[in-house]
């Protein structure tokens, strides 16, 4: 179970990392940099839960989920029940699958995620991220 949480999690990192190689997204390419396997960093290869709500977010921004789920995903993440992290990992892929499936994964060529690279900081890796990333911390 554990394993198919992390490698769910580097194929949320690798995306996420191409996405925001652009000059309008700096910054976050730099956090996601540092959490790279190969990154010669203290924070390589670790898996955060924001990375999962990172994902969430952009499928939110893409149509596929709405606040009210991601809101959900937030509750089972922070819930001591170990279980309920991998239901949340579940309900991140089965979105995800779905936006690959009609999108297909990061590709500049593709007009929606160009919009994407462009609105990344402000609406994918924003405050609302944060402050759920926050809730989470709040509880450990």
């Amino acid at each position: 179970m554990e394993r198919r949480i992390k490698n769910l999690a580097k194929k949320i990192l690798n995306e996420h990392y191409k996405i925001t190689d652009n000059p309008a997204a700096k910054s976050s390419n730099i956090m996601w940099m540092m959490y790279l396997n190969d990154a010669n960093t203290s924070k390589a290869g670790t898996i955060k839960p924001w990375m999962f709500l990172a994902e969430a977010h952009l499928l939110m921004y893409l149509g596929y989920m709405d606040k009210f789920s991601i809101e959900n995903l937030v509750n089972l993440i922070k819930s001591p029940d170990k279980d309920n992290l991998f239901v949340a990992s579940q309900v991140v892929k089965f979105y995800r699958n779905l936006r690959i499936k009609e999108l297909g994964e990061f590709d500049i060529k593709k007009s929606k995620y160009r919009q994407v690279m462009r609105d990344y900081d402000s609406k994918i890796l924003n405050i609302d991220l944060w402050k759920q990333y926050k809730k989470l911390k709040v509880d450990e």
